[in-house]
């Protein structure tokens, strides 16, 4: 590998690396905001009630019907909040917590998205 392409994929990473940060900040910053609110309410609802019985148990007590592994890093995440607010009390930071997961997924997905499309479109 010759150091013009050694420098190009050290720009490559250093680029995608700060387009993530903006994306995380950004997403961060605007996670407080409500969304769809029976959306937020309802992964709120599903939350509590897994918290308060066994993982699986939430389908027998709510009207959960996503698959358990969208739910289980939801629950992370209310393990989370209730570590840092006992009370549960609802605020932006318990919502942007529900919405800590999706948010990882999509960085990952744009990662995964721009690895593919260098390996078909790159330089030869």
């Amino acid at each position: 590998m010759s150091r013009e392409e050694i420098r190009w994929e050290k720009g490559k990473v250093i680029g995608l690396t700060i387009i993530l940060l903006l994306a995380g900040v950004w997403r961060i910053w605007l996670g407080p905001m409500r969304g769809h609110i029976h959306d937020i309410e309802q992964l709120k609802s599903w939350v509590m009630m897994a918290l308060g019985t066994r993982p699986l148990a939430i389908y027998d007590v709510s009207s959960a019907n996503y698959p358990p592994l969208a739910l289980w890093p939801l629950m992370g995440m209310g393990y989370v909040y209730r570590w840092w607010s006992p009370e549960m009390v609802d605020s932006g930071l318990w919502t942007t917590l529900l919405k800590v997961p999706a948010m990882v997924a999509d960085l990952v997905l744009v990662v995964i998205i721009y690895r593919w499309m260098g390996r078909e479109w790159g330089p030869r």
